[in-house]
């Protein structure tokens, strides 16, 4: 499939992401190949948009023991001051 010709009106690729007979197949198989997403314009049809997910590296938190094993915690939740720091 064409990435130039996706959002073209009658272009081989858009029918098949359109109005072909098994439109969701092929939009998932572009997905697949090209990246980004497809949404739904005005008209009701489905338009592609190249996304670039910008994902910043999430923090790590060590916390090592008396022994001295790190362990890292799958998830962290960082709460709120104590209330101790309040008094």
């Amino acid at each position: 499939m064409n990435k130039e010709d996706i959002n073209l009106v009658n272009t081989r690729t858009w029918v098949l992401c359109n109005d072909g007979t098994n439109p969701r197949g092929f939009r998932e198989l572009f997905m697949k190949e090209h990246g980004g997403r497809f949404i739904r314009n005005e008209r009701q049809q489905w338009v592609w948009k190249d996304v670039q997910e910008n994902k910043e590296p999430k923090a790590i938190y060590v916390v090592v023991d008396p022994d001295g094993n790190e362990i890292i915690p799958e998830k962290t939740k960082v709460a709120g001051p104590c209330k101790k720091t309040f008094l």
